[in-house]
């Protein structure tokens, strides 16, 4: 398509609406956690378990439920997904059992994790090609702007209606944006199972089987497990950790929120600067300036105010990147695998980087590890995940990924 409105605008909008909730959902409930776990009588290693289930499941929905959009349509699939996301949020502030809080944060998982692959590809579908990359990584910053409201919305609601309301508000924020995507939201595919092959999940899995599509896929795969460990990190438990050194649970939404605010400028900014000098180029320079942000924390002795300011920079420099290297997967698949593809590549990502990011955060955290510690951990993951991505942007110069696209 060669113009952005109508149909192509209003996915766009809409998939971005569904990612900002998404952001809520998954992750508001961190700001919490500290009074969560305090009224269930939840020790802090518990929550932990109950936010690794979550990340865990988002695996299953990534590869089990995205991959179906490819056969049954973006539009029903991504729908399902958002309802499932929103609506535990509910009923979250109702139990006071662990092992249906661990169920219920199990189901937010596999909405997570199928909704974003499936917002991805649709965006994809629809986009034109010029603005392709500025439209994926807004799609992905979305989630960030998702996360950014839940810290406002719990420095404002939290200490004055209690921790369950911001659940509520967002559980119910969630079904009116299911409700406007049940009216608006269009189908990339109008008769999904008449026009595609008896059997596409096994000609996508026999595509992306190739050797040349797998490596690039691994490749990738290790660029996104890096970055979701560190973002993991820092989504799970800095709000815990600012909580835990005697700042208001206002306070530490505040400061996630400025976080995840600049991670949103600097989102614009490299879907921009990706569009117009090359994705690949973009992204390097991403990784490697929070690498050196990472490093410069932890090996050097500065003011821990600066000191954190410079990490947080670094955060949201990485989380920036991240959204572009997604706008490039994407971009490195044709539109019959894409959804499998980014459901895979994204989805084991996610688990593998996201459990480690969650699980070892509170094991260093546990350990005593200080601040320059966690940056240099932090500055390691960065380098590996740049070194990755040099490699696999080396080994797709001049070709795409399965009839894909990209630079």
């Amino acid at each position: 398509m060669s113009t952005f409105r109508g149909p192509p605008l209003r996915a766009a909008v809409l998939c971005c609406l569904f990612m900002v909730m998404q952001g809520v959902d998954t992750f508001g409930i961190s700001y919490v956690a500290p009074l969560l776990g305090a009224d269930f009588g939840i020790a802090p290693a518990q929550i932990g378990l109950v936010f690794a289930a979550s990340v865990i499941a988002s695996l299953v929905g990534a590869i089990g439920i995205a991959p179906l959009s490819d056969r049954f349509g973006r539009r029903r699939v991504l729908l399902v997904a958002v309802l499932l996301t929103g609506a535990p949020s509910l009923f979250i502030p109702l139990t006071r059992d662990m092992s249906m809080l661990v169920v219920l944060r199990v189901i937010v998982g596999l909405g997570f994790g199928a909704a974003l692959p499936v917002a991805l590809a649709l965006v994809s579908d629809f986009a034109p090609a010029r603005f392709r990359s500025r439209l994926v990584t807004l799609t992905t910053t979305a989630i960030v702007v998702g996360m950014s409201l839940s810290g406002l919305a719990a420095s404002l609601m939290v200490p004055r209606f209690g921790w369950p309301w911001l659940l509520y508000a967002s559980g119910a924020a969630s079904m009116v944006a299911v409700t406007l995507g049940f009216l608006l939201l269009p189908e990339s595919r109008p008769a999904p199972r008449r026009d595609l092959p008896a059997a596409p999940p096994v000609s996508a899995m026999r595509t992306l089987l190739q050797p040349a599509v797998l490596l690039r896929s691994a490749l990738f795969g290790v660029v996104l497990t890096m970055s979701y460990i560190v973002l993991n990190f820092a989504v799970y438990w800095l709000p815990t950790v600012i909580y835990n050194e005697g700042y208001s649970v206002g306070d530490a939404g505040l400061i996630g929120s400025t976080r995840q605010l600049l991670t949103v400028a600097l989102g614009f900014v490299v879907g921009f600067t990706m569009d117009r000098l090359g994705a690949s180029r973009v992204l390097v320079v991403c990784h490697a300036a929070a690498m050196v942000l990472f490093m410069l924390v932890g090996g050097m002795s500065i003011f821990a105010a600066l000191s954190l300011a410079v990490l947080l920079l670094g955060m949201s420099v990485l989380s920036a990147g991240l959204s572009g290297l997604l706008a490039l997967v994407s971009a490195s698949y044709d539109a019959s695998v894409r959804a499998t593809a980014l459901g895979w590549v994204q989805g084991l990502s996610r688990v593998v980087g996201g459990s480690l990011g969650t699980y070892m955060g509170g094991v260093l955290l546990g350990a005593g590890w200080a601040q320059q510690q966690l940056a240099l951990a932090a500055g390691l993951a960065a380098a590996i995940g740049l070194t990755a991505l040099v490699a696999a942007v080396s080994l797709g110069r001049g070709a795409a990924v399965a009839t894909g696209t990209c630079k």
